[in-house]
């Protein structure tokens, strides 16, 4: 995956970029009715090809890197959620009259735990710096 940003801010041996997402429409909103607007994200990355402030560089992403973090945001609380309900149904089924609901409260409870999941799966990739973006080289000055 590659992607344009635009250095804003350079801090030593990092840079400030400014990337902004595809739209669904191809960034070509003429032949689109949605008006969408593209809000900027600002990354802090590695400043490996000596980018200055105003540059253009080319970002390239390991698309293996992106699909299992992708995985773990999307998937992960599903299967808790859907953990949870049947763990719920199980133990509450044949004992209370509302025993749905109270599946249903424990499927929430376990989505919450799979935040807590995802914070501490954040928390182990930041420490081992798995690189997603690097840049791979200046487009134009």
């Amino acid at each position: 995956m590659e992607q344009v940003g635009i250095v804003k801010e350079v801090k030593g041996n990092e840079i400030v970029l400014e990337v902004r997402r595809t739209s669904a429409c191809g960034s070509n909103c003429g032949s689109c009715s949605s008006a969408c607007e593209v809000a900027p994200h600002y990354i802090t990355m590695d400043n490996s090809v000596g980018a200055k402030i105003g540059d253009i560089v080319e970002i390239k992403a390991e698309a293996k890197t992106i699909l299992k973090y992708t995985f773990a945001i999307y998937i992960v609380p599903l299967i808790f959620l859907i953990i949870g309900v049947a763990v719920g149904y199980a133990a509450f089924n044949g004992k209370y009259s509302n025993y749905e609901f109270l599946s249903f409260l424990t499927g929430l409870f376990a989505l919450g735990l799979s935040l807590l999941v995802l914070k501490s799966i954040d928390k182990r990739a930041a420490k081992k710096k798995d690189v997603m973006l690097t840049i791979s080289r200046i487009i134009s000055r």
